[in-house]
């Protein structure tokens, strides 16, 4: 019999499926890379007060890099951590464990920065490849045209578009994830490279274009115009730095992307889940490049190593590891000063 309890209950079960996926949609799609099928969202439209809060929050980003990148001893992310949190992530590095942090920046005047109608996320890791020289590592991240089997099943396409020379390149690569949902990017990047020094250097990876590919892979396959989609995915700056070092190279990727916004009534749900998918995203994509790396057998390793050596804690206590997505691999993170 039909009660006024029973069809309470099964309200509430109806709404609660509709809010877990609405859930799941805002969660992949805050996260950048990763996001959730097209139909789950109305369109968004990436409005220019968006943007200009994006542009000033990579610039203030990118100052701390140039700041950083003029010690060329000393320019990692992690090496200007404190010093006993920097001692135990390297100690730890070399035991095959994954770095991974999420950053969160301030503006000139020390306030947080608040983006309208979208999401900032900005996120850094770090892996140690031992047996490997700066030169291998580079021959990784400049494979363009194998990326889609380096970072398969994320990257299912990609291409190098042109090259000017051993520093400048212009790459397409097509972003997929399938989940419960599935959603599909096109992606168009300026990529520069700047070495410092023989044994480490640095690239910025810059998108000038990205568009929503709805029904990817069928005959009624199109995109969606240039800002005013699902916002899954509106701009992504890449940062790669390699330092080779005791036997081996630290690498080091940091990214900002922008976003839509997660509404209030979900972002309790949300926030949380976008935290740990985003990580693991990021262990996933310098845990397949240390992959790669020591599967290049095709180069021999003639650089010559420096003679700095990792430091060793005597008196620290190790971080912690906050996650494990692999079976062999943990993340870890300390706080920045």
């Amino acid at each position: 019999m039909l009660t006024f309890k029973n069809m309470i209950k099964g309200t509430e079960r109806v709404m609660g499926r509709l809010l877990w996926r609405l859930g799941l949609a805002f969660l992949f799609a805050a996260i950048g890379l990763h996001a959730a099928d097209p139909s789950e969202l109305i369109a968004a439209e990436l409005k220019a007060k968006t943007l200009q809060v994006f542009n000033r929050y990579v610039e203030v980003a990118e100052a701390r890099m140039k700041r950083d990148e003029s010690h060329p001893n000393d320019f990692l992310y992690i090496e200007n951590l404190p010093k006993p949190d920097y001692q135990s992530i390297m100690a730890t590095l070399r035991q095959g464990q994954v770095y991974v942090q999420p950053v969160r920046l301030k503006d000139e005047g020390g306030d947080s920065f608040d983006v309208p109608d979208g999401m900032i996320h900005h996120w850094v890791g770090d892996v140690f490849i031992p047996g490997k020289s700066a030169a291998s590592a580079l021959d990784i991240l400049r494979d363009y045209n194998n990326f889609k089997n380096i970072y398969n099943p994320e990257v299912i396409r990609s291409r190098l578009v042109s090259r000017e020379d051993d520093d400048a390149y212009k790459v397409y690569i097509r972003l997929q994830k399938i989940s419960i949902v599935t959603v599909t990017l096109d992606t168009w990047y300026d990529i520069h490279f700047t070495p410092i020094g023989k044994n480490s250097g640095y690239s910025r990876s810059v998108s000038t274009r990205i568009q929503q590919v709805d029904d990817a892979g069928t005959p009624k396959e199109h995109l969606e115009p240039v800002g005013n989609d699902s916002g899954y995915l509106w701009r992504i700056n890449s940062y790669w730095r390699y330092q080779q070092r005791d036997n081996g190279v630290v690498v080091e990727w940091e990214s900002i992307s922008l976003s839509r916004d997660v509404p209030f009534l979900i972002a309790w749900f949300v926030n949380p889940l976008i935290r740990k998918i985003a990580r693991e995203a990021v262990t996933d994509m310098l845990t397949a490049t240390r992959k790669a790396v020591l599967a290049e057998n095709g180069r021999k390793e003639q650089a010559a190593f420096t003679p700095r050596s990792f430091p060793v804690a005597l008196h620290s206590t190790p971080a912690t590891p906050t996650g494990n997505t692999h079976k062999h691999t943990k993340t870890f993170q300390v706080r920045r000063k």
